[in-house]
């Protein structure tokens, strides 16, 4: 698997060449991310309560309807301003996609998944992405789906050479997996 934190380095298997992963856009939002920040352990352990325990993708659905219903969607373009820390969104109750990507990330690197924040300059819009590992697309559409009853559901899921990883985004999508065209 990929290692996607803040700072980390990886070989370019061509070259041999040592590659700092935190370049671009991830640079901008990879130091936010907070997952040891107590407001945002806080606000996860509201927000999976209905699913304590071992992490699941029922806590990821349970912290992407929390950051929906408690973060109002304020629309600052992507180049014109930084993101928020996470605890300054939970503050302020309203943040822009990128902030609430980062706040989204942060939850679940809270909770033991492994988020990151993925932005898309040309649409000027940010979106968290989670990664999923060995469970099956099945098995996470089924559960999507049972989550959400009232949604005809279809998931964008990202392929990284081999790595499955689900958009979670919550100012242009109305379930996981769901994102703005």
């Amino acid at each position: 698997k990929l290692n996607y934190e803040c700072g980390s380095k990886k070989i370019d298997n061509v070259k041999g060449d040592v590659i700092d992963t935190c370049v671009g856009y991830f640079k901008n939002y990879c130091d936010k991310i907070d997952p040891t920040n107590l407001e945002v352990r806080k606000k996860v352990s509201e927000a999976i309560s209905n699913h304590p325990g071992s992490y699941s993708v029922n806590q990821l659905l349970d912290i992407y309807d929390w950051v929906k219903s408690n973060i109002f969607y304020q629309n600052v373009p992507l180049d014109k301003a930084a993101p928020y820390k996470p605890s300054e969104t939970i503050y302020t109750g309203s943040g822009d996609c990128k902030n609430q990507a980062v706040l989204f990330a942060s939850m679940v690197k809270a909770v033991g998944g492994t988020a990151r924040v993925i932005a898309v300059p040309e649409c000027t819009h940010a979106y968290a992405e989670v990664y999923f590992g060995d469970i099956t697309l099945e098995r996470i559409l089924e559960i999507v789906a049972e989550h959400y009853p009232e949604q005809d559901i279809m998931l964008n899921i990202m392929d990284y050479d081999g790595e499955k990883w689900l958009i979670f985004d919550g100012a242009g999508g109305s379930y996981p997996g769901d994102t703005i065209p």
